[in-house]
């Protein structure tokens, strides 16, 4: 009877093959990544590429986990969210994966050099804020600006 591998271990062996490497590779890949002993049979991994995509794996297990309303937000960038998903599943960050989601968004609405060009005026005017404690910012963008301004409105 075969094992039932946890979906981090279905998730990464998908990944790996699509990415071009050997059933062989893959199951050394697994066995060196999650530090298994026996490792999935080429049959078990070639099962899991043919029944599912990895958004369909993530997706699955996303599904049971959180609310309908936060799925449903998800479906249109769904092949994306998987990936952000399987890659936590992996460990990463979650926080930087995201924001580095939201920078392609911004990227690909806006272009690379205004994307670029706001970033660079914004570490800026962080740095000024930064080194004039008592500053204020009138400007959009800055979170110390905007949290000095609230904290000024609320002490009027």
């Amino acid at each position: 009877m075969p094992k039932n591998y946890p979906i981090e271990v279905r998730v990464f062996a998908v990944q790996r093959k699509k990415e071009g490497h050997t059933w062989e590779r893959v199951a050394e890949m697994v066995r060196q990544h999650f530090g298994l002993d026996s490792v999935p049979s080429r049959r078990q991994m070639s099962k899991w590429m043919a029944k599912t995509s990895v958004s369909d794996v993530v997706f699955d297990r996303v599904g049971r986990e959180l609310p309908k309303d936060v799925t449903q937000m998800f479906t249109g960038q769904r092949d994306t969210m998987a990936k952000i998903f399987a890659e936590m599943m992996t460990g990463k960050d979650s926080r930087i994966l995201i924001m580095k989601w939201m920078f392609s968004q911004m990227k690909a609405e806006f272009g690379a050099q205004l994307l670029t060009a706001a970033w660079a005026e914004f570490t800026e005017e962080e740095a000024r804020l930064e080194k004039d404690g008592n500053a204020t910012s009138d400007k959009i963008g800055t979170s110390k600006g905007i949290v000095r301004e609230e904290g000024e409105r609320s002490q009027q």
